[in-house]
């Protein structure tokens, strides 16, 4: 018995193997059709197991909501909505819409439109896009302080292209009294930098200088010495030359890049304070997190310097053992 169940599967499996490739199509095209079809009449609620409740629509009622659509009411809340962001939109173009350019951890330049209320009302509250702009030099690491050294707020706005900034006056003896202060520079709320006016010819000197510092001063050392170095490093180590005078100076250049690099961008951003002095006052603070940023180059230069006086110790030692050998 189990010799014919067996004879009967082969018999069925050379049966299946001598299947053309004509009777495969077909059943390829009937699984198709009867699929499609299974597709069209499910919708009609053929194999649905309840029926709901039908609404008839009249010709007359479908054709006049087609024709003459009803906008629904606005609510209290959209209407306050609206308003709330038109305001927020007049005060965008009054504070300046700025448009971001080339830049670099030293500064960056910037093109900033700046609406008077005349020009608000004639372009009805939207951007004029061949308004010409007015141009900046942002710092990326100064910001415009939220309180004063009394915890008093700061409030920074502009009116008719003049920035102001809004402060408690403390010479009054009634309490809450405010002033405000006109100020030379510009602030990006959203980048929360300072900029500082310039003209257009210096803009593209600043452009040029900024190209200038990015190539040589960052893009050159860092693809050079830091990720030449390190591939160098670690080609000559799996080769097994570890304590080797290229391998010392190697370790020496990106200990050294990732000491001086960090550096300058410290010292030019502080540097500031003194360049623009004539736009600076008691309400712009230095931002603490461009130390941080730095804090990771610090490290990597204390890791490369410790390991550049291990390996000059070890290139020493191997020296005079090969001598005494």
């Amino acid at each position: 018995m189990k010799y014919d169940k067996c004879d009967l599967l082969l018999q069925k499996l050379l049966q299946m193997k001598r299947l053309t490739s004509d009777k495969i199509i077909n059943i390829l095209l009937l699984a198709v059709i009867s699929s499609a079809g299974l597709y069209l009449l499910i919708p009609k609620g053929l194999f649905r197991s309840g029926k709901g409740p039908t609404i008839q629509i009249s010709d007359s009622a479908y054709m006049s909501a087609i024709i003459a659509p009803v906008a629904p009411a606005k609510t209290n809340c959209q209407v306050c909505r609206e308003q709330e962001d038109s305001l927020k939109r007049v005060e965008e173009l009054k504070n300046g819409k700025f448009q971001r350019d080339i830049g670099a951890p030293f500064g960056q330049l910037v093109r900033g439109s700046f609406y008077t209320d005349t020009e608000i009302r004639r372009y009805k509250g939207y951007e004029y896009p061949d308004k010409e702009p007015d141009y900046f030099f942002a710092l990326p690491y100064w910001d415009l302080a939220s309180a004063d050294r009394k915890r008093g707020t700061v409030i920074y706005s502009v009116e008719n292209k003049q920035a102001h900034i809004n402060v408690f006056d403390y010479t009054q003896s009634k309490w809450g009294t405010r002033k405000n202060k006109p100020v030379s520079f510009k602030y990006d709320p959203g980048k929360k930098e300072i900029l500082i006016p310039v003209s257009r010819s210096q803009y593209k000197m600043i452009r040029v200088l900024i190209i200038i510092v990015d190539i040589f001063i960052i893009l050159l050392p860092y693809l050079f010495v830091m990720v030449g170095g390190i591939a160098g490093f670690l080609l000559s180590v799996a080769k097994g030359a570890v304590f080797t005078r290229k391998n010392i100076r190697r370790l020496k250049g990106i200990a050294l890049v990732s000491l001086i690099v960090p550096l300058l961008i410290l010292v030019i951003n502080y540097s500031y304070r003194f360049i623009f002095h004539a736009y600076f006052n008691e309400y712009i603070e230095f931002k603490t997190e461009l130390f941080y940023d730095q804090a990771r180059n610090f490290g990597i230069a204390i890791i490369c310097f410790s390991l550049y006086k291990a390996f000059e110790k070890g290139f020493r030692l191997q020296q005079e053992n090969d001598l005494t050998v």
